[in-house]
């Protein structure tokens, strides 16, 4: 599903690039703190990366469901996994 997977990695693209604008880092929440977004740009871009997020979050879904191990999930709540399922290696 090559669609699926292109989806996939723009949506956690879309994610890391308002991370790396707004300098968002060492928080474990995947948008950072709800403070973050000072700014009418900041909370627009926050608002597009969790619609991201859910799209990611969607996709990992209906790809566990047709293959169970090919999303990674979080054990806490059985979520896929977006952040352990980036590979390794892909620069942004």
């Amino acid at each position: 599903q090559p669609a699926a997977a292109e989806a996939w990695t723009q949506a956690v693209s879309t994610v890391a690039a308002y991370l790396d604008r707004w300098n968002i880092t060492g928080d474990p929440r995947p948008l950072g703190p709800d403070s973050a977004a000072k700014t009418i740009e900041a909370l627009g871009h926050r608002r597009r990366a969790q619609v991201a997020i859910e799209r990611a979050l969607q996709l990992a879904s209906q790809q566990q469901a047709s293959s169970p191990a090919a999303a990674p999930t979080d054990e806490a709540t059985g979520r896929p996994s977006v952040l352990e399922a980036v590979p390794e290696g892909i620069g942004l």
